[in-house]
């Protein structure tokens, strides 16, 4: 979205602000020809792509325009795959999310299999499933979900070694 400072009556930097409020997700580029460095700021420290001012290059605002569009792109590509891991995760059963925590905690399947008193062949069998489940392919894939959706286990500090 492309922001002048003054909108008649309305502030594009306050704009800005609902923008952020509302969680929109949407890039904002502000520009103004009777900007200040404390408007500049807090634009920038608002999240604001670029703070242009009056006048600017054709060059200047493509840029800008460029560089929020490729910022929406990677945001929406995020959201996606949080979404997905979501989905993902509510789908396991509540003891493969426990093997799913101990496991991107660190802890080796014998360590996992003593602290929930259960085979190692079973929690092979539950890595698996979390595995296909989370549809990942590797083990640093399902780390890096993990740590997507916040999964920390902190009962597991005694095993460690």
């Amino acid at each position: 979205m492309l922001l002048d400072v003054k909108l008649g009556n309305i502030n594009g930097l306050d704009i800005q602000d609902e923008i952020n409020r509302a969680d929109l997700g949407i890039p904002v580029i502000m520009m103004t020809g009777h900007g200040t460095m404390p408007m500049a700021v807090r634009g920038m420290k608002a999240g604001a792509i670029d703070f242009l001012a009056k006048p600017f290059s054709h060059e200047a605002l493509l840029q800008a325009i460029n560089e929020a569009l490729i910022l929406w792109k990677t945001h929406k590509a995020q959201e996606q795959v949080a979404l997905e891991a979501k989905r993902n995760f509510a789908a396991l059963s509540s003891r493969e999310k426990e093997v799913m925590g101990l496991a991107i905690a660190g802890l080796l399947n014998k360590q996992i299999a003593d602290h929930l008193s259960l085979s190692i062949v079973s929690i092979k069998i539950h890595r698996a499933s979390v595995m296909k489940k989370m549809k990942t392919r590797s083990f640093a894939d399902l780390v890096r979900l993990g740590e997507l959706l916040g999964i920390r286990d902190p009962s597991i500090k005694r095993y460690r070694s």
